[in-house]
């Protein structure tokens, strides 16, 4: 039988050293990352109340999304701390920009196809 766990306590924000290990040297550091900001309201605001307590330390902005403007708002007034980057979406939301004309990016089997090569003139 395992020996009894301590309790959990909300630590915020997270400690980046492992208990008992000696201070000198550098910290590990966890990066959490969420996915998906702006998909919805209630994700986003999962994503930045999850922030706020010390647990998120990134996230991945849907710029095609329902709530990608209120995240956007969100960031620039409230949440200015967190670390975004972008989620590139290929199916199934609206458009975020004018079509241009491409060729296919995967073949019929579901591999990607060879990349397009630079021509002069």
């Amino acid at each position: 039988m395992l020996a009894a766990q301590p309790q959990l306590r909300d630590v915020s924000p997270i400690e980046s050293r492992i208990p008992g290990t000696p201070k000198a040297g550098h910290p590990k550091r966890l990066i959490v990352n969420a996915d998906d900001l702006g998909l919805s309201r209630g994700i986003t605001d999962g994503i930045f109340l999850s922030h706020l307590k010390g647990i998120v330390t990134s996230a991945s902005l849907m710029v095609n999304q329902p709530a990608t403007e209120y995240a956007v708002k969100c960031l620039h007034s409230d949440v200015r701390t967190l670390d975004v980057g972008i989620h590139l979406t290929s199916a199934k939301a609206g458009r975020c920009c004018r079509p241009v004309p491409s060729r296919p990016l995967f073949k019929e089997m579901g591999t990607l196809c060879r990349p397009l090569r630079w021509r002069e003139g």
